[in-house]
């Protein structure tokens, strides 16, 4: 340990000036400060090279839904339910300022009412292509998957029951129809910052879409609130 002998010479100058333990600190605060600054700029450069992609939250029916906004264009990371397609082009055209038929493609991670529901009419009004799972068979296909889309159409109607959501339309087809297929690592067709990840488990096909660049990855249906009894 370092230690200093203090006079009253020393006391009386050090009302004259700063000492020069205090100097090299305010020196350090200005290195740090310069530092701070200069990451600042490289991180906001660092944005405008990435091409300052933003992902919008919004309020679904009965989930969440996630936008990703780029300058000129956008991506929907989940098909959402048909009672959002009115919310999503909402938002759009007045939050974002945007024209509708700037969303070039919507991600349908798995074929609940909730996560695919608006796929087909958001397609149809946008033009935007879909992308989803490559799989040899549909999700509710045959006579069981017939019965299984009727208790997954009730089971969201239940769930906004218990939401206390006002009643909507939640109607959408059994079959998907894909735009481009996908599977374990290939790029998000229009948006290759995005990598389709396989996450089975929810159902046999889910997918998650993965961003290195933004370190962000989208999981449908991970974290689910349940209402105590």
């Amino acid at each position: 340990m370092r230690t200093r002998n203090t006079t009253m010479t020393d006391e009386n100058n050090a009302h004259k000036q700063p000492s020069k333990k205090r100097w090299l600190s305010l020196q350090r605060i200005g290195v740090v400060a310069m530092l701070l600054t200069s990451s600042y700029l490289a991180i906001r450069l660092s944005d405008q090279l990435a091409g300052l992609m933003k992902i919008h939250q919004i309020s679904g029916y009965i989930q969440q839904i996630y936008l990703a906004e780029y300058p000129e264009k956008l991506l929907l990371l989940d098909g959402a339910s048909r009672a959002d397609v009115g919310t999503i082009l909402r938002y759009i055209r007045d939050e974002l300022n945007r024209p509708i038929s700037d969303l070039k493609a919507i991600v349908v991670t798995h074929m609940h009412p909730d996560h695919a529901g608006a796929a087909h009419r958001l397609k149809k009004l946008t033009g935007a292509k879909i992308v989803s799972r490559s799989h040899h068979k549909a999700w509710y296909s045959g006579a069981d998957g017939i019965l299984m889309h009727l208790t997954d159409l009730f089971l969201a109607r239940y769930m906004a029951n218990r939401m206390g959501k006002p009643k909507r339309n939640l109607w959408y087809q059994r079959k998907l129809k894909v735009d481009h297929a996908v599977t374990e690592g290939d790029p998000v067709p229009m948006f290759e910052d995005w990598q389709v990840i396989d996450t089975p488990g929810h159902t046999d096909r889910d997918i998650s879409v993965y961003n290195a660049k933004h370190s962000t990855v989208y999981v449908a249906d991970l974290m689910v609130e349940v209402k105590s009894t």
